[in-house]
């Protein structure tokens, strides 16, 4: 197990659940939790992200 560097929850594995698999199936950072990745890759990949939410929700901020 590890801990997420960004909002310190520990994790097994970084890489969120594939929801658009056409998509590029980056992540942000291997240091990062699922959820965050989803969250910065739904934004910076917007459109292409293989993990694209329809509306993105911040770990770190408590889902606002």
């Amino acid at each position: 197990m590890s801990e997420c560097k960004r909002c310190h929850r520990e994790f097994d594995d970084p890489v969120p659940e594939v929801t658009h698999p056409e998509g590029f199936h980056e992540i942000a950072c291997a240091e990062w939790c699922a959820e965050c990745n989803k969250f910065a890759m739904s934004i910076l990949g917007r459109w292409n992200s293989a993990y694209r939410v329809d509306r993105p929700v911040d770990p770190l901020r408590g889902g606002h």
